[in-house]
């Protein structure tokens, strides 16, 4: 009587070739599952900087200010619309621009207009928003705390 080295419902083991000539493209299959190594490597290797907690629902749209570098603007699934500080990472002014998601949303270059797209089939172009932005001082940090529009 004999040991076998199967037991009952293993697969069937297939003889496996190494050969070069039968694998043309094993190097190049190998460069690249090592380059997307070290690409994943990267991603995950950046350390989290901060969150900018607020709104009550998801965030579906951003969008930098056009001459401000710490200017961003969030667009929620809510509607409401948020323009945040990101070295304070404080939220300087909310707005409930639309009743349903806030899709899309677009600043100018001059950053004096800023046009959100809405669930609600409706284009909103906050100046109040933009005036507000105008009048307060992001740029050094003491913010204005957050308030409504």
């Amino acid at each position: 009587y004999g040991i076998s080295e199967t037991r009952v419902g293993d697969l069937p083991k297939l003889p496996r070739n190494v050969d070069p000539v039968l694998h043309p493209h094993a190097a190049q299959r190998e460069y690249t599952a090592a380059l997307n190594a070290v690409k994943l490597e990267r991603v995950f290797a950046k350390p989290f900087v901060g969150s900018l907690d607020g709104h009550r629902d998801g965030v579906y749209s951003m969008v930098t200010h056009s001459k401000r570098l710490p200017v961003v603007i969030s667009g929620a699934c809510d509607g409401a619309i948020k323009v945040w500080n990101v070295t304070t990472k404080e939220c300087t002014c909310s707005v409930p621009a639309h009743s349903g998601f806030v899709r899309g949303m677009g600043i100018n270059q001059a950053g004096d207009q800023l046009l959100s797209v809405g669930d609600d089939q409706s284009d909103q172009n906050c100046g109040m928003l933009i005036k507000m932005l105008q009048n307060s001082t992001i740029d050094p940090p003491p913010l204005l705390p957050p308030r409504r529009c």
